[in-house]
């Protein structure tokens, strides 16, 4: 079975304090309660968590009294509750081994590995009661469901004895700017855990949300994760039904939202690339990107851009069957001081290798001859590679839009020029005679 959580419970831990209670010959209904350490300290060789002997003395005293007895705290100076002040017990269902708790809405409060350490906490404690077996906990508002009702039982956590080894792990975690342009980082300490469960984390925290004011989740509301595996580098994100009734509004959206997820996995040495379900089912296209296969890292999808180290915001075209239209993506490129944005950015879509889903409609091997600006016009001049298209409606509209679109996203270029090999000629549809201006029907939002 695989383990959630792993926690390094020190042998040196003790259990019970016999100055402050009874012997063990002296205890009618004795239980172990779990609390944080206070005096512990991350990386340390001090025990996260330290089992406190206390005796319920009555025998039948009711589940909902032992739950709520807990949460009340410890008296010891030197531990502390991994609960928020004033959490309750709201209600609770226990049937086939298995107690169900809901807790007040404060719960949703704890965040990362302070919520880790609660679940640990409270399971361990829980599952001493004759007929517990496993935990579920959710909270009165429904906001919160740990690990999407996974059953959390004591072999869950790892109590066993390493060493000077530390408990704690940072992960990376991508979420989008303010503008959904771009993904940014952010860092969390939770506890070390088997890789499967790590990724399983990472889902987790993604649907949970941000921590940060500046962040926000793109993850549809309500989605639940299903499953998480590990096989051979690749990583495969089982969802439920959710994640397809509530499609994103545009590329930038569905770009965003699909990265979130590849570059926060793919930040683990186990992972190089991700394949999305949905109950079980490989994918199609999800708006234009085709999820059918896995997809690798894009670390142009990661921001913020910083003009300090001459990086630029730029937006490359890609064509979609289905959109019937260019598809845009926003890219963070830096620019080399021996070149103008335009170069850089026009090298780029030339370059480019798309998604799945989406082609680049610049035919291959093309190269950029040259390139220069004036007065708002950007003069752009290709081998005859690009000739590739030559007698395709489609193709040709297609291509030279793209590159049109490309440089007219940039505020100094307002129109552009195209030759090839010098000459403005070799299309049958497009005519190249002409400076051409962006228009807002050529691609899709």
């Amino acid at each position: 079975m695989r383990r959630v959580l792993c926690f390094l419970l020190c042998a040196a831990m003790v259990f019970g304090l016999s100055a402050c209670h009874q012997q063990p010959s002296e205890r009618i209904n004795p239980i172990t309660f779990y609390y944080r350490n206070a005096q512990m300290q991350y990386g340390s060789d001090a025990s996260a968590l330290y089992g406190l002997d206390v005796d319920l003395e009555n025998l039948e005293i009711p589940i909902s009294e032992i739950v709520s007895l807990y949460l009340e705290g410890p008296d010891e100076p030197f531990l502390e509750s991994p609960f928020p002040p004033g959490i309750h017990l709201v209600s609770y269902d226990w049937h086939d081994n298995l107690l169900t708790l809901v807790l007040s809405d404060s719960f949703n409060s704890l965040i990362g590995l302070d919520r880790s350490y609660a679940m640990a906490c409270l399971t361990l404690t829980l599952t001493q009661v004759n007929g517990i077996d496993g935990i579920l906990v959710h909270t009165e508002d429904g906001a919160f469901s740990y690990l999407n009702d996974r059953i959390l039982t004591r072999e869950d956590f790892i109590l066993h004895d390493l060493g000077g080894a530390s408990s704690e792990i940072s992960i990376n975690l991508y979420f989008a700017d303010q503008s959904g342009t771009f993904l940014l980082l952010d860092s969390r300490n939770t506890v070390r855990m088997e890789a499967e469960d790590e990724a399983r984390f990472i889902v987790e925290e993604l649907i949970m949300g941000p921590e940060k004011s500046e962040m926000y989740s793109v993850l549809p509301n309500g989605i639940k994760l299903r499953s998480v595996s590990i096989d051979s580098g690749i990583c495969t994100v089982d969802y439920s039904y959710d994640f397809l009734e509530m499609l994103p509004q545009n590329a930038r959206e569905e770009r965003i939202a699909i990265f979130s997820v590849v570059n926060s996995l793919t930040e683990m040495e186990e992972i190089d690339s991700v394949q999305f379900t949905v109950n079980g089912q490989r994918l199609g296209y999800y708006l234009y990107y085709d999820l059918s296969a896995p997809i690798e890292r894009d670390e142009s999808a990661i921001g913020p851009i910083r003009p300090g180290l001459n990086e630029f915001q730029a937006t490359l075209f890609g064509s979609s069957d289905k959109a019937g239209r260019l598809v845009r993506q926003t890219m963070r490129l830096r620019r080399p001081a021996s070149q103008t944005m335009a170069e850089v950015a026009l090298a780029a879509q030339l370059a480019w290798s798309p998604p799945s889903g989406l082609t680049n409609p610049i035919p291959s091997g093309t190269r950029l001859i040259s390139v220069s600006e004036n007065d708002g016009v950007c003069y752009v001049d290709l081998s005859s590679d690009f000739l590739a298209v030559q007698g395709n409606e489609n193709a040709e509209k297609a291509a030279v839009r793209a590159i049109v679109s490309c440089l007219c996203q940039l505020s100094t270029i307002r129109r552009v020029s195209i030759t090839i090999e010098g000459k403005p000629e070799g299309l049958d549809f497009v005519d190249l005679t002409q400076k051409i201006s962006v228009q807002s029907r050529w691609s899709a939002e």
